[in-house]
């Protein structure tokens, strides 16, 4: 089962929405990349962004990245 739902702007509330995700034991979760960088302020931003969330997330939950305009899907590798 996979599951997605962070919708905030700011990067401390998306860190809350997504760990609140991956608590319910979830095997996946969606990143919605535009939300990484709504203010559209570059390829710079939404890489620092990335990382930054990346870096906090439950490293046993896999995700799949996808921008909701361009569904386009990236799946990391999982790790067993």
């Amino acid at each position: 089962m996979i599951a997605s739902g962070h919708i905030s702007e700011s990067l401390d509330d998306q860190l809350a929405e997504l760990t609140a995700i991956a608590a319910t034991g979830v095997d996946g979760m969606v990143l919605v990349t535009n939300r990484l960088d709504a203010r559209r302020e570059g390829g710079a931003k939404f890489i620092d962004d990335l990382s930054w969330l990346l870096e906090r997330l439950p490293k046993q939950i896999p995700s799949v990245s996808t921008n909701a305009r361009h569904p386009i899907a990236v799946c990391s590798p999982t790790t067993n």
